[in-house]
């Protein structure tokens, strides 16, 4: 019943969420060269994204590190994997909140 390894539950995690952060830096990057091109004079939308950047990094060094290690001491301690299990059902349920229109 769809029992699968740890590594391949792992390997999904990591997927999700990487797709996940190049999805943000692709639509960040779309809306600062909108708003470049809409007053290309002023300067503080490149600095609000340096800034985004910066915070965004220092959150992953702190934050998303313990997360990610959280989640992966919750998948090896599975004992029958299940492709669904590689986050917790809230996690699906913030997904969907998140990106519905």
């Amino acid at each position: 019943m769809l029992v699968v390894s740890t590594r391949s539950l792992i390997i999904l995690a990591a997927l999700v969420w990487y797709v996940g952060g190049i999805i943000l830096l692709l639509k960040g990057g779309s809306l600062l060269v909108e708003a470049d091109a809409m007053k290309p004079e002023q300067d503080w939308p490149w600095l609000a994204a340096v800034a985004g950047l910066f915070l965004g990094g220092l959150k992953a060094k702190f934050l998303f590190n313990k997360i990610c290690q959280k989640n992966l001491d919750r998948i090896a301690a599975l004992e029958r994997p299940k492709l669904w299990q590689f986050f917790r059902l809230g996690f699906f349920v913030m997904l969907t909140e998140v990106h519905a229109p």
